[in-house]
């Protein structure tokens, strides 16, 4: 159930939101790992997950960031004391917002796909592709980040000011 959620994902981000990993990504990734060679598959595979394990803490101190926005934007929004329509709809749209990039850090900080019993090389492949749809999704939900959060100062500070 669970790959099945993700593979759904991956169809319906990568190739319309994300770019879908190609073959000139996937060769990228086995140029950064140049000191693993076929015959060394336990140093490749350290070389993805460590690459995997860097994704997971930019991705839980995104994470983090983003939780807390959501906890002080759904505290503003159910405060009684002068929130008006327009500011609540504002907040509401950046609620949401940052339930979607949510979804896009949960992405990223899947377990490990599980592999085939096929070749090490397919093996290799199946795993510089996860680790591109990692990197690609947490570099996309960072900078979507940076801009609703920019948003939502920019909300505040008019509620602020203007008493919304």
């Amino acid at each position: 159930m669970r790959d099945a959620a993700f593979a759904l994902f991956d169809r319906l981000v990568f190739g319309s939101v994300l770019p879908a990993p190609g073959p000139s990504d996937i060769e990228s990734i086995n140029l950064a790992a140049h000191d693993a060679r076929d015959d060394e598959q336990s140093r490749y595979r350290d070389f993805i997950y460590l690459m995997m394990g860097t994704v997971d803490t930019k991705v839980s101190a995104l994470l983090t960031h983003i939780s807390l926005i959501i906890a002080a934007l759904v505290f503003i929004y159910s405060s009684k004391a002068g929130v008006s329509g327009m500011f609540k709809n504002m907040i509401m749209v950046e609620i949401v917002a940052y339930l979607i990039l949510t979804v896009f850090c949960l992405r990223c900080i899947r377990m490990t796909i599980r592999l085939s019993s096929g070749s090490a090389a397919s093996e290799n492949d199946a795993l510089a592709i996860e680790l591109y749809k990692r990197r690609a999704t947490y570099n996309w939900t960072s900078n979507v980040t940076v801009a609703v959060t920019v948003a939502t100062i920019f909300t505040l500070v008019l509620g602020s000011v203007f008493g919304l």
